[in-house]
């Protein structure tokens, strides 16, 4: 799985701050599309440790609610699903699934 951004401090995809995972890949290619290049799977970076171990930090911050990870879909609206923290390791947890 590749990823196009992560969001250490993101307020607009989920209730409270989060941290946002924009996965790449949509196979909608909607007309007018704001960012065609994420259509590509291979766009952006992999996600490896290194990318995991960045989420499991900004997560451990008592500010963060929770992760948000996104990806476009039908009529150019985002999907997120989103967990709400409860601890850090249930955050881990929950982003190992």
């Amino acid at each position: 799985m590749n990823y196009g951004q992560i969001k250490t401090c993101d307020i607009a995809n989920g209730v409270g701050v989060r941290v946002t995972l924009f996965v790449s890949g949509c196979t909608n290619y909607c007309y007018n599309c704001f960012q065609p290049q994420t259509w590509d799977f291979h766009y952006g970076q992999p996600f490896d440790a290194a990318a995991e171990q960045i989420i499991f930090n900004e997560l451990e911050k008592p500010f963060i609610r929770g992760l948000s990870a996104i990806r476009i879909r039908t009529s150019g609206r985002f999907r997120a699903s989103s967990s709400t923290r409860s601890s850090p390791s249930t955050a881990r947890t929950r982003a190992a699934r």
